[in-house]
C-alpha cells in the first residue's frame, strides 16, 4: 500500500542509517587522533588516549599582583587584593590558564630575555604569586613558576614566560597560533606609576629586577587579631569535630591543661586554648582524609578542602595562601600556608606560617592550622614607599635582596604592616 513501508524498506533504512553513523564515528575518532591511539598501544607508545584525557591543571589561588602593558600605557597593581582579584578574575586566570594549555615545551632561559620581553614587546600581562605554584598543561608539561609573563603579537598571546623563585631560574615557552588576545577588562586600565626595579635607574642595583615598585608608599590598615575559638563550649566543639569527620558516637573528651583532646580510634586532635587545632592519624591503616595521588596539585586541594571545612566564617578578612611543598628526609611531604591579608603575607608567631600539613604518600597524617581572625579598623597603618625601604636596606647591608610588605602578628591583637627582607631562592 503506498504510503506505507515494508519491512524490508524499513530494515534498509535502519541499515543505511547505522553505516552513516559508523562514518561519522569514523571521521571524528580521524580527526581527534583517537584511531591512531588505539593502534598505537600494543606497540610500547605512550597511550594517546590518555594524553587527550589529560587537562591543564593550576592551584586555585590568586596572585598578590599583577601588571599590565597596555595601548594606553603601564599599569601595576599590588598591595591592594580587591582590584588584583578582579582583574585576575575578570580575563586573566582565563589567559594564564590556556597559555599553559597551548604551551610547546618550555625551553631554559634567562633573566636577560625577560627583561628584554619586557621592554620590547607591545602588550603583555605578568602575574606574580608570591611563591611558586605548580602546574600541569594539556600537553603533559609539567613545572613551576612565581611569576608567568604573557607576551603578544600582531594582538595574540605568543609567548609564556616563567620565573622560578626556588630555583632562580627562568623558562620560555611559545604558545603558537593561540587566538588568545588580550582580555578585554585589562585593555582599559589606565596606567599608573609603577614599574620593575630593573627599568629603574637608582633601584637596578639595589633590588631584585622582577620586583614591582612604585612612586608611592602602599596604603594599609592596622587589623584586630583574634582568636576565634576562644570560648568555645561543648556544642562548638563537637560541630567542629562532626565537620572535621569524627563520629561523635565513637569519640572520647577530655580536657588537658592547654585545652580539649579528642581521640576516636587511632585518631587524636587537640583543640587547645591558644587557637591552634593540631591532628594526629594513624599512619597504617584507612585514611581519614586522603588526596586524589601524591602530585602537589592534588596534595594541595585536600588540604585546601581542611582548611575550607575548618576555618569557613572564622578568618575574617584574611584568606589563606600556600606558600610551597617540601619533601622530608621520610619522603613525607610538608605543605605550608599563611594568612594574606591586602596581598602582604602576614607573619604569625614564632614560626611565621598559619597552618601546616603532613602527607604520607597520600595519606593526610597530620596537621596544625592557628585560628586567627583578622578585622580591619579606621587607623590608617602607614609604611614608607619602596625607595625609603631600600636606602634603609642599603645601609643595613641588604643589597639586592627583595623587599616585601608584611603583617607581623606578635599577639598583641594587633597587626601592623612593616617592610621585611626576603632570602632569594
Amino acid at each position: 500500500m503506498k504510503g506505507k513501508f515494508t519491512r524490508r524498506q524499513i530494515d534498509r533504512i535502519e541499515n543505511i542509517l547505522i553505516a552513516l553513523l559508523v562514518c561519522t564515528a569514523v571521521f571524528l575518532v580521524g580527526q581527534t587522533n583517537l584511531f591512531q591511539t588505539f593502534v598505537g598501544q600494543g606497540a610500547g607508545q605512550e597511550s594517546g588516549a590518555y594524553r587527550a584525557a589529560q587537562t591543564t591543571q593550576i592551584p586555585d589561588q590568586t596572585p598578590v599582583a599583577v601588571m599590565v602593558q597596555n595601548d594606553l600605557g603601564r599599569c601595576g597593581l599590588r598591595y591592594d587584593q580587591t582590584s588584583v582579584e578582579r582583574v585576575y578574575d575578570q580575563g586573566l586566570k582565563d589567559l594564564l590558564f590556556h597559555t599553559l594549555d597551548r604551551m610547546e615545551k618550555p625551553k631554559k632561559s634567562s633573566q636577560e630575555a625577560w627583561q628584554q620581553a619586557i621592554t620590547q614587546s607591545e602588550n603583555w600581562v605578568c602575574n606574580d604569586f608570591l611563591y611558586d605554584i605548580p602546574f600541569v598543561s594539556a600537553s603533559g608539561q609539567e613545572g613551576r613558576g612565581r611569576i608567568f609573563l604573557v607576551t603578544f603579537r600582531n594582538g595574540q598571546a605568543d609567548a609564556l614566560y616563567g620565573y622560578e623563585q626556588a630555583s632562580g631560574e627562568y623558562w620560555v615557552s611559545q604558545v603558537g597560533t593561540s587566538g588568545l588576545a588580550m582580555p578585554a577588562q585589562v585593555q582599559d586600565l589606565g596606567p599608573n606609576q609603577v614599574c620593575f626595579a630593573f627599568e629603574d635607574q637608582e633601584l637596578a642595583a639595589l633590588l631584585p629586577g622582577y620586583m614591582m615598585v612604585g612612586s608611592t608608599a602602599p596604603s594599609f590598615r592596622v587589623y584586630n587579631a583574634s582568636n576565634p575559638l576562644a570560648g568555645m563550649d561543648e556544642t562548638g566543639i563537637r560541630g567542629m569535630l562532626e565537620t572535621a569527620g569524627f563520629n561523635l558516637q565513637a569519640v572520647s573528651i577530655y580536657e588537658s591543661a592547654d585545652g580539649t583532646v579528642v581521640r576516636e580510634g587511632s585518631d587524636t586532635i587537640r583543640i587547645q586554648e591558644d587557637g591552634s587545632v593540631i591532628y594526629h592519624g594513624s599512619e597504617s591503616g584507612e585514611a581519614r582524609y586522603e588526596a586524589a595521588s601524591t602530585e602537589e596539585l592534588d596534595l594541595r586541594e585536600e588540604a585546601e578542602a581542611v582548611l575550607e571545612l575548618l576555618t569557613a566564617g572564622r578568618t575574617g578578612e584574611a584568606r589563606f595562601f600556600c606558600q610551597g611543598a617540601e619533601e622530608q628526609p621520610d619522603g613525607t611531604q610538608i605543605l605550608t600556608y599563611s594568612y594574606l591579608l591586602e596581598g602582604a603575607r602576614v607573619s604569625l608567631g614564632e614560626n611565621g606560617w598559619s597552618a601546616r600539613f603532613r602527607f604520607q604518600g597520600e595519606s593526610l597524617v597530620s596537621f596544625e592550622i592557628i585560628f586567627r581572625q583578622y578585622d580591619s579598623t579606621e587607623a590608617p597603618c602607614a609604611v614608607p614607599p619602596e625607595r625609603q625601604a631600600t636606602a634603609a636596606a642599603e645601609a643595613q647591608s641588604q643589597v639586592g635582596k627583595e623587599l616585601q610588605l608584611c603583617h607581623r602578628d606578635d599577639g598583641s591583637g594587633l597587626t601592623k604592616a612593616l617592610w621585611t627582607v626576603r632570602e632569594l631562592g
